[in-house]
Protein backbone atom coordinates (compact mmCIF):
# COMPACT_ATOMS: atom_id res chain seq x y z
CA UNK A 1 0.00 0.00 0.00
CA UNK A 2 1.19 3.29 -0.62
CA UNK A 3 2.43 5.94 2.09
CA UNK A 4 -0.79 7.62 2.19
CA UNK A 5 -4.62 6.25 2.14
CA UNK A 6 -4.72 6.10 -1.78
CA UNK A 7 -5.08 2.88 -3.66
CA UNK A 8 -2.99 4.13 -6.10
CA UNK A 9 0.05 1.06 -5.32
CA UNK A 10 -2.95 -0.91 -2.36
CA UNK A 11 -3.85 -4.18 -2.37
CA UNK A 12 -5.94 -5.24 0.72
CA UNK A 13 -8.34 -8.43 0.48
CA UNK A 14 -10.44 -9.18 3.39
CA UNK A 15 -12.55 -12.37 3.13
CA UNK A 16 -15.68 -12.66 5.58
CA UNK A 17 -18.55 -15.08 5.80
CA UNK A 18 -21.79 -15.23 7.55
CA UNK A 19 -15.09 -24.99 9.09
CA UNK A 20 -0.88 -41.44 14.13
CA UNK A 21 1.51 -39.93 11.54
CA UNK A 22 2.88 -42.07 9.16
CA UNK A 23 6.81 -40.49 8.60
CA UNK A 24 9.50 -42.11 10.30
CA UNK A 25 11.93 -39.44 10.53
CA UNK A 26 11.91 -35.68 11.92
CA UNK A 27 13.16 -33.12 10.19
CA UNK A 28 16.52 -31.84 11.77
CA UNK A 29 16.05 -28.39 13.85
CA UNK A 30 16.93 -27.88 16.97
CA UNK A 31 13.82 -27.41 19.34
CA UNK A 32 10.77 -25.14 19.46
CA UNK A 33 11.43 -21.82 21.60
CA UNK A 34 9.78 -18.76 22.58
CA UNK A 35 9.44 -16.10 20.88
CA UNK A 36 10.42 -12.38 22.94
CA UNK A 37 8.74 -12.58 26.34
CA UNK A 38 6.02 -15.41 24.76
CA UNK A 39 3.48 -16.54 26.11
CA UNK A 40 1.92 -12.59 26.27
CA UNK A 41 0.35 -11.95 29.70
CA UNK A 42 -2.79 -11.77 28.64
CA UNK A 43 -5.48 -14.10 29.48
CA UNK A 44 -8.91 -15.10 27.21
CA UNK A 45 -7.62 -14.09 23.88
CA UNK A 46 -9.22 -14.85 20.77
CA UNK A 47 -8.51 -15.65 17.04
CA UNK A 48 -4.60 -14.45 17.01
CA UNK A 49 -3.22 -13.35 13.46
CA UNK A 50 0.76 -13.78 13.25
CA UNK A 51 2.67 -12.21 10.62
CA UNK A 52 6.31 -11.00 9.83
CA UNK A 53 7.92 -8.48 8.40
CA UNK A 54 10.48 -9.09 5.64
CA UNK A 55 11.25 -6.04 5.28
CA UNK A 56 12.51 -5.32 9.07
CA UNK A 57 14.20 -8.71 9.19
CA UNK A 58 11.42 -10.93 9.97
CA UNK A 59 9.91 -8.77 13.02
CA UNK A 60 6.70 -10.71 14.34
CA UNK A 61 3.72 -9.02 14.89
CA UNK A 62 0.56 -10.29 16.20
CA UNK A 63 -3.51 -8.98 16.26
CA UNK A 64 -5.76 -10.33 18.60
CA UNK A 65 -9.22 -9.96 20.22
CA UNK A 66 -8.58 -9.33 23.98
CA UNK A 67 -11.31 -9.54 26.62
CA UNK A 68 -12.33 -5.74 27.56
CA UNK A 69 -15.07 -6.69 30.16
CA UNK A 70 -18.82 -8.16 29.78
CA UNK A 71 -19.16 -9.98 26.15
CA UNK A 72 -17.05 -7.16 24.35
CA UNK A 73 -13.88 -7.85 23.36
CA UNK A 74 -10.64 -5.02 22.12
CA UNK A 75 -8.92 -5.60 18.73
CA UNK A 76 -5.27 -5.33 19.45
CA UNK A 77 -2.12 -5.11 17.81
CA UNK A 78 1.74 -6.06 19.03
CA UNK A 79 4.95 -6.57 17.54
CA UNK A 80 8.34 -7.63 19.05
CA UNK A 81 10.51 -4.81 19.85
CA UNK A 82 14.33 -5.09 19.29
CA UNK A 83 15.04 -5.55 22.94
CA UNK A 84 12.74 -8.75 22.57
CA UNK A 85 10.12 -8.55 24.44
CA UNK A 86 5.98 -7.61 23.02
CA UNK A 87 5.06 -3.56 22.68
CA UNK A 88 1.44 -2.48 21.56
CA UNK A 89 1.67 -0.37 18.04
CA UNK A 90 0.18 2.59 19.69
CA UNK A 91 1.79 5.45 20.83
CA UNK A 92 -0.81 6.36 24.12
CA UNK A 93 -1.72 3.53 26.77
CA UNK A 94 -3.59 0.36 24.58
CA UNK A 95 -7.24 1.01 24.43
CA UNK A 96 -7.56 -0.88 21.64
CA UNK A 97 -8.53 -0.49 17.52
CA UNK A 98 -12.25 -1.10 18.30
CA UNK A 99 -14.29 -3.51 20.49
CA UNK A 100 -15.79 -6.71 19.21
CA UNK A 101 -18.89 -8.68 19.86
CA UNK A 102 -17.56 -11.96 21.68
CA UNK A 103 -19.41 -14.34 19.68
CA UNK A 104 -17.35 -12.25 16.58
CA UNK A 105 -14.29 -11.68 18.30
CA UNK A 106 -12.00 -12.23 15.20
CA UNK A 107 -9.32 -9.96 14.02
CA UNK A 108 -6.65 -10.13 11.08
CA UNK A 109 -3.59 -8.88 10.03
CA UNK A 110 -1.53 -7.84 7.07
CA UNK A 111 1.46 -6.29 6.44
CA UNK A 112 2.32 -3.54 3.49
CA UNK A 113 4.60 -5.48 1.29
CA UNK A 114 7.08 -2.61 0.42
CA UNK A 115 6.91 0.03 3.37
CA UNK A 116 8.31 -1.76 6.29
CA UNK A 117 6.47 -1.22 9.46
CA UNK A 118 3.13 -0.77 8.48
CA UNK A 119 0.66 -3.38 9.64
CA UNK A 120 -2.87 -2.98 8.65
CA UNK A 121 -5.70 -4.83 11.03
CA UNK A 122 -9.41 -5.89 9.97
CA UNK A 123 -11.90 -6.93 12.73
CA UNK A 124 -16.12 -7.27 13.57
CA UNK A 125 -16.45 -3.67 14.40
CA UNK A 126 -19.10 -3.86 17.70
CA UNK A 127 -19.87 -0.25 17.35
CA UNK A 128 -20.35 -0.46 13.81
CA UNK A 129 -23.32 -3.02 13.82
CA UNK A 130 -20.58 -5.82 14.12
CA UNK A 131 -19.65 -5.28 10.56
CA UNK A 132 -15.72 -5.61 9.03
CA UNK A 133 -14.00 -2.44 9.99
CA UNK A 134 -10.08 -2.36 8.49
CA UNK A 135 -7.47 0.32 10.01
CA UNK A 136 -4.02 1.34 8.97
CA UNK A 137 -1.20 1.89 11.34
CA UNK A 138 0.16 5.73 9.26
CA UNK A 139 2.21 8.29 10.57
CA UNK A 140 1.88 7.12 14.31
CA UNK A 141 -1.64 7.00 14.74
CA UNK A 142 -4.25 4.34 13.57
CA UNK A 143 -6.65 4.99 10.96
CA UNK A 144 -10.27 3.68 9.03
CA UNK A 145 -9.05 2.39 5.64
CA UNK A 146 -12.32 3.85 3.80
CA UNK A 147 -14.99 3.48 5.33
CA UNK A 148 -15.87 2.20 9.02
CA UNK A 149 -18.35 -0.97 9.06
CA UNK A 150 -18.24 -1.42 4.86
CA UNK A 151 -19.53 -4.97 5.06
CA UNK A 152 -22.75 -5.51 3.89
CA UNK A 153 -23.55 -8.04 7.16
CA UNK A 154 -21.90 -9.17 10.38
CA UNK A 155 -18.50 -10.26 9.94
CA UNK A 156 -18.71 -13.89 11.46
CA UNK A 157 -15.52 -14.83 10.03
CA UNK A 158 -12.92 -13.31 8.86
CA UNK A 159 -9.09 -13.82 6.72
CA UNK A 160 -7.27 -11.15 5.21
CA UNK A 161 -4.00 -10.67 2.43
CA UNK A 162 -1.82 -8.05 0.79
CA UNK A 163 -0.63 -7.95 -2.64
CA UNK A 164 0.45 -4.41 -4.28
CA UNK A 165 -1.35 -5.14 -7.26
CA UNK A 166 -4.07 -5.87 -6.01
CA UNK A 167 -7.36 -4.95 -4.38
CA UNK A 168 -9.54 -5.75 -0.88
CA UNK A 169 -12.75 -8.58 0.32
CA UNK A 170 -16.60 -8.61 2.72
CA UNK A 171 -19.01 -11.18 3.03
CA UNK A 172 -22.23 -11.72 5.30
CA UNK A 173 -25.05 -12.70 2.70
CA UNK A 174 -27.40 -15.20 4.60
CA UNK A 175 -23.98 -17.53 5.63
CA UNK A 176 -23.03 -16.95 2.50
CA UNK A 177 -18.88 -15.64 1.16
CA UNK A 178 -18.59 -12.55 -0.23
CA UNK A 179 -15.15 -10.51 -1.48
CA UNK A 180 -14.64 -7.14 -1.42
CA UNK A 181 -11.81 -4.99 -2.44
CA UNK A 182 -10.37 -1.76 -1.82
CA UNK A 183 -10.24 0.83 -5.02
CA UNK A 184 -10.18 4.23 -5.57
CA UNK A 185 -10.85 4.82 -1.73
CA UNK A 186 -13.67 2.66 -1.41
CA UNK A 187 -14.65 -0.83 -0.66
CA UNK A 188 -16.17 -2.73 -3.47
CA UNK A 189 -17.10 -6.15 -4.46
CA UNK A 190 -15.33 -8.52 -6.18
CA UNK A 191 -17.66 -10.11 -8.59
CA UNK A 192 -21.20 -11.26 -7.06
CA UNK A 193 -22.26 -10.77 -3.41
CA UNK A 194 -22.57 -14.18 -2.46
CA UNK A 195 -20.44 -16.09 -4.62
CA UNK A 196 -20.55 -19.31 -2.40
CA UNK A 197 -23.69 -21.63 -3.51
CA UNK A 198 -25.04 -21.33 0.25
CA UNK A 199 -23.79 -21.18 3.87
CA UNK A 200 -19.99 -21.57 4.35
CA UNK A 201 -17.67 -21.68 6.52
CA UNK A 202 -13.48 -21.82 6.98
CA UNK A 203 -12.53 -19.31 4.64
CA UNK A 204 -9.03 -19.44 3.14
CA UNK A 205 -7.59 -16.67 0.99
CA UNK A 206 -4.24 -16.44 -1.16
CA UNK A 207 -2.99 -14.12 -3.84
CA UNK A 208 -0.84 -15.81 -6.55
CA UNK A 209 2.49 -14.03 -7.74
CA UNK A 210 0.28 -12.75 -10.84
CA UNK A 211 -2.24 -11.15 -8.64
CA UNK A 212 -5.13 -14.08 -9.08
CA UNK A 213 -7.38 -14.22 -5.73
CA UNK A 214 -7.67 -17.81 -4.68
CA UNK A 215 -10.74 -18.31 -1.99
CA UNK A 216 -10.95 -22.11 -0.21
CA UNK A 217 -14.09 -22.43 1.60
CA UNK A 218 -16.09 -25.46 3.27
CA UNK A 219 -19.57 -25.94 1.79
CA UNK A 220 -22.10 -26.41 3.56
CA UNK A 221 -24.96 -26.05 1.18
CA UNK A 222 -23.56 -29.85 0.52
CA UNK A 223 -25.56 -33.24 1.48
CA UNK A 224 -21.82 -33.59 3.02
CA UNK A 225 -20.29 -30.80 3.25
CA UNK A 226 -16.98 -30.34 1.40
CA UNK A 227 -13.87 -28.27 1.08
CA UNK A 228 -14.09 -26.47 -2.55
CA UNK A 229 -11.26 -23.52 -4.31
CA UNK A 230 -13.20 -20.76 -6.25
CA UNK A 231 -10.82 -18.32 -7.80
CA UNK A 232 -11.43 -14.81 -9.45
CA UNK A 233 -10.40 -14.68 -13.19
CA UNK A 234 -12.43 -12.62 -15.98
CA UNK A 235 -14.21 -10.58 -14.15
CA UNK A 236 -15.97 -13.76 -12.10
CA UNK A 237 -15.44 -16.42 -9.51
CA UNK A 238 -14.83 -19.73 -11.48
CA UNK A 239 -13.90 -22.98 -9.61
CA UNK A 240 -10.27 -23.60 -9.26
CA UNK A 241 -10.88 -27.37 -10.17
CA UNK A 242 -11.78 -26.68 6.13
CA UNK A 243 -9.39 -25.13 4.87
CA UNK A 244 -5.61 -23.44 4.90
CA UNK A 245 -4.12 -22.72 1.09
CA UNK A 246 -0.57 -21.74 -0.07
CA UNK A 247 0.20 -20.73 -3.42
CA UNK A 248 3.89 -21.85 -4.45
CA UNK A 249 5.13 -19.63 -7.48
CA UNK A 250 5.59 -22.68 -9.95
CA UNK A 251 4.32 -25.37 -8.43
CA UNK A 252 0.75 -24.28 -8.01
CA UNK A 253 -1.85 -24.33 -4.92
CA UNK A 254 -1.76 -25.96 -1.53
CA UNK A 255 -4.57 -26.56 0.46
CA UNK A 256 -4.56 -28.48 3.39
CA UNK A 257 -8.12 -29.60 5.10
CA UNK A 258 -9.59 -31.64 7.56
CA UNK A 259 -11.49 -34.62 5.74
CA UNK A 260 -10.88 -37.35 3.35
CA UNK A 261 -9.40 -36.88 -0.49
CA UNK A 262 -12.88 -35.87 -1.63
CA UNK A 263 -12.99 -33.04 0.52
CA UNK A 264 -15.75 -35.13 3.33
CA UNK A 265 -15.23 -34.24 6.77
CA UNK A 266 -16.44 -36.98 8.22
CA UNK A 267 -16.01 -38.29 11.64
CA UNK A 268 -14.22 -41.42 10.77
CA UNK A 269 -11.51 -39.03 8.90
CA UNK A 270 -10.88 -36.57 11.96
CA UNK A 271 -7.40 -36.11 10.64
CA UNK A 272 -5.76 -33.85 7.54
CA UNK A 273 -5.19 -34.02 4.16
CA UNK A 274 -3.07 -31.94 1.82
CA UNK A 275 -3.83 -31.42 -2.06
CA UNK A 276 -1.82 -29.47 -4.63
CA UNK A 277 -3.04 -27.72 -8.30
CA UNK A 278 -1.35 -27.11 -11.11
CA UNK A 279 -3.41 -28.58 -14.08
CA UNK A 280 -5.60 -31.16 -11.35
CA UNK A 281 -5.95 -32.00 -8.05
CA UNK A 282 -3.75 -34.47 -6.47
CA UNK A 283 -3.09 -35.88 -3.19
CA UNK A 284 0.41 -34.48 -1.56
CA UNK A 285 1.14 -37.57 0.43
CA UNK A 286 -0.85 -40.36 2.22
CA UNK A 287 -4.89 -38.73 2.44
CA UNK A 288 -5.55 -38.53 5.92
CA UNK A 289 -2.43 -38.03 8.38
CA UNK A 290 -2.25 -36.36 11.86
CA UNK A 291 -4.30 -39.02 13.42
CA UNK A 292 -7.79 -38.34 15.07
CA UNK A 293 -8.46 -34.55 16.43
CA UNK A 294 -6.56 -32.91 13.79
CA UNK A 295 -7.97 -29.32 13.74
CA UNK A 296 -7.27 -25.84 13.47
CA UNK A 297 -4.93 -26.33 10.15
CA UNK A 298 -2.35 -23.75 9.13
CA UNK A 299 -0.32 -24.89 5.79
CA UNK A 300 3.19 -22.86 4.58
CA UNK A 301 5.93 -23.20 1.99
CA UNK A 302 8.92 -23.81 3.46
CA UNK A 303 12.38 -22.63 1.63
CA UNK A 304 12.52 -25.66 -0.43
CA UNK A 305 9.38 -25.24 -1.85
CA UNK A 306 8.00 -28.37 0.08
CA UNK A 307 4.61 -27.70 2.42
CA UNK A 308 4.30 -27.77 5.94
CA UNK A 309 1.19 -27.89 8.09
CA UNK A 310 0.82 -26.90 11.63
CA UNK A 311 -2.06 -28.28 13.50
CA UNK A 312 -3.90 -29.39 16.89
CA UNK A 313 -2.87 -33.15 16.97
CA UNK A 314 -3.18 -35.95 19.58
CA UNK A 315 -5.49 -36.61 22.20
CA UNK A 316 -4.19 -33.57 24.47
CA UNK A 317 -4.81 -31.70 21.36
CA UNK A 318 -1.35 -29.84 21.32
CA UNK A 319 0.32 -28.23 18.75
CA UNK A 320 2.28 -30.07 15.80
CA UNK A 321 3.85 -29.42 12.62
CA UNK A 322 4.84 -31.73 10.41
CA UNK A 323 6.56 -31.44 6.69
CA UNK A 324 6.19 -33.14 3.50
CA UNK A 325 9.26 -34.95 2.28
CA UNK A 326 10.68 -34.49 -0.85
CA UNK A 327 11.37 -37.10 -3.11
CA UNK A 328 8.65 -38.98 -1.24
CA UNK A 329 5.17 -39.62 -0.09
CA UNK A 330 6.29 -39.55 3.64
CA UNK A 331 5.46 -36.58 6.21
CA UNK A 332 8.08 -35.59 8.58
CA UNK A 333 7.02 -34.36 12.32
CA UNK A 334 9.32 -30.85 12.64
CA UNK A 335 9.65 -31.41 16.46
CA UNK A 336 7.78 -33.37 18.60
CA UNK A 337 5.52 -36.08 17.13
CA UNK A 338 3.52 -35.74 20.35
CA UNK A 339 3.29 -31.73 20.13
CA UNK A 340 5.68 -28.91 21.96
CA UNK A 341 2.95 -27.18 23.46
CA UNK A 342 1.91 -27.09 27.55
CA UNK A 343 -1.66 -27.67 26.80
CA UNK A 344 -4.48 -28.13 24.01
CA UNK A 345 -4.57 -25.28 21.70
CA UNK A 346 -6.56 -23.54 18.99
CA UNK A 347 -5.51 -20.72 16.37
CA UNK A 348 -2.48 -22.44 14.78
CA UNK A 349 -0.95 -19.70 12.49
CA UNK A 350 2.54 -21.06 10.51
CA UNK A 351 4.84 -18.18 8.95
CA UNK A 352 8.16 -18.71 7.05
CA UNK A 353 10.96 -15.90 7.14
CA UNK A 354 14.15 -16.70 5.58
CA UNK A 355 12.99 -20.50 6.09
CA UNK A 356 13.12 -20.85 9.73
CA UNK A 357 9.49 -21.59 10.62
CA UNK A 358 7.07 -19.12 13.37
CA UNK A 359 4.09 -20.69 14.85
CA UNK A 360 1.20 -19.04 16.96
CA UNK A 361 -1.60 -20.18 19.11
CA UNK A 362 -3.76 -19.96 21.62
CA UNK A 363 -2.53 -22.12 24.72
CA UNK A 364 -5.59 -23.26 27.11
CA UNK A 365 -3.48 -22.64 30.21
CA UNK A 366 -4.05 -19.55 31.87
CA UNK A 367 -7.12 -19.06 30.62
CA UNK A 368 -6.37 -18.78 26.78
CA UNK A 369 -3.29 -16.95 26.38
CA UNK A 370 -1.05 -16.54 22.87
CA UNK A 371 1.99 -17.85 22.31
CA UNK A 372 4.94 -17.50 19.47
CA UNK A 373 7.73 -19.89 18.95
CA UNK A 374 10.09 -20.68 16.21
CA UNK A 375 12.45 -23.57 15.23
CA UNK A 376 15.69 -22.60 14.70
Amino acid sequence: MACSLSATHLLVWVVLCAAGVRGQRQVRYRSWKFVGDSPLPISGVQSPSLQLDTLDGGRPYLAFAAPSGGDTYLALVQRLSSRGNWTFVVTRPPTGLGQLASDVGQTQLALHPTIKGRPYAAFADIRGGGQCSVMVYLNSTWRYLGKRAFSAGVATGLTFAMDPKAKPVDSGRAGQATAMHYSNAQWRHLGVRGLTPGAADNLALAISPAGVVHLAFQDLSAAEPKGRVVKFAGGAWQPALGISMAIHPTRGLYVAFRGDAAGAARLAYDNVTVTSYSTAWRAVGPSGFGGRNSLYTSIGLGPDGMPYVAMQCGQQGKACVYKKEKGSATWSAVGPRAGFSLSTVTNLNLRFYRGTPFISYVESVAGGVVVVKTYA
